[in-house]
């Protein structure tokens, strides 16, 4: 009898093929090293199944996910997703398709230089336009519930072929730092800005948000969207032991054996949902 899966999703955090941009390190300290679901899945002794991609939005983690879901069905004993932020947007599923809101407008308006983002990229430069048309509009609203969306299509999924699962967040729902940081540079118009008190009752109120608090309490770490459930609040606590080096602060590879450990803790006060 072949094994049954532990399916896994997410961004960098999960990414199998993670590999540090950090050249001022050993190339060792870089990458390489066995991520949390290799980890977990041969302590719960799964096929491992991680579909994460660096970079990726939540639409890419979720279309993935679900995807394996629908192929493997009851073949899948458990899935866990670490998502990603709300301002990462995936077109056609192709890397060069990619916009990594706001990094790229950032690159676009020339306030950082990230090698590995191009200024040509023209659906960054269409969005940095965007930013800066004066008028009321749901963009926050809109992007929100498109990845509460898609975490309840996946939990939904999960629980029709009685799939223990697990949701995390890796890297912060929103950060909040970055951002404000572009509005006090005049670089977004005032009605694309969003105060943390306005963010945090757009996801108190947000209709599928309610849903999984409702439905999947014990599997989703609620309130999710604030950056104390979030993985990375915890490794940048501790980051000389569990994050790669001062300028990157992506799990190193203790990290991402403690983040092996957080998941297995997770499972087990979700499993009581599927006894």
């Amino acid at each position: 009898m072949s094994k049954k899966i532990l399916l896994a999703g997410g961004d960098s955090f999960t990414d199998p093929k993670f590999f540090s941009m950090d050249k001022s390190i050993n190339s060792k300290k870089r990458g390489g090293w066995p991520m949390w679901p290799e980890i977990l899945g041969k302590q719960m002794d799964l096929k491992i199944m991680n579909t994460a991609d660096s970079g990726r939005g939540n639409d890419y983690i979720a279309k993935q996910i679900l995807d394996k879901i629908y192929e493997y069905k009851d073949q899948i004993d458990t899935c866990i997703v670490l998502w990603s932020s709300i301002d990462r947007h995936d077109f056609h599923d192709k890397k060069k398709n990619l916009i990594n809101i706001p990094h790229d407008l950032l690159s676009i308006w020339g306030q950082k230089k990230d090698i590995h983002r191009s200024k040509k990229n023209i659906l960054a430069k269409a969005y940095a336009e965007l930013f800066m048309e004066i008028g009321e509009n749901n963009f926050w609203e809109n992007i929100l519930t498109d990845t509460f969306r898609n975490m309840w299509l996946v939990a939904e999924a999960c629980n029709k072929y009685n799939i223990k699962f697990v949701f995390r967040q890796g890297i912060a729902l929103l950060d909040h730092h970055i951002w404000n940081e572009i509005y006090d540079e005049g670089l977004i118009c005032s009605d694309y800005r969003i105060e943390e008190v306005n963010y945090y009752t757009l996801c108190d109120t947000n209709k599928y948000a309610k849903m999984l608090n409702k439905e999947y309490k014990k599997n989703i770490s609620y309130p999710f969207w604030e950056y104390d459930t979030s993985i990375v609040s915890f490794t940048n606590k501790y980051p000389k032991k569990l994050t790669i080096s001062e300028m990157d602060r992506h799990p190193s590879a203790e990290g991402q054996q403690l983040i092996s450990k957080y998941m297995a803790a997770a499972l087990d006060v979700s499993s009581a949902s599927y006894m």
